[in-house]
């Protein structure tokens, strides 16, 4: 999967998002700009007035944070590290 700006991000004018599955051919569509911040803001604040479901589940936002610390703890000790939770 790979997407790319169509242009620099101070001035959007879309994306092209590629893809190529195992054993498929590559494919590629364009996606029109839009605001990712302000989707983020209004599916956050549609979940927190109970209305919809936030597409992130809390414990996918817990394994995030547990990678990104490993990381951190990895790049300050040079070794592998495990992630925790």
């Amino acid at each position: 999967m790979e997407i790319r700006d169509k242009t620099h991000p101070e001035a959007p004018e879309g994306w092209i998002l590629t893809k190529c599955m195992r054993g498929g051919r590559m494919e590629s569509v364009e996606s029109p700009p839009t605001s990712p911040v302000l989707a983020g803001l209004e599916a956050f604040a549609e979940a927190a007035c109970g209305r919809a479901p936030y597409a992130i589940a809390q414990q996918e936002m817990i394994a995030t944070i547990s990678a990104l610390e490993a990381i951190i703890k990895s790049a300050a000790s040079g070794q592998v590290e495990q992630v925790e939770g």
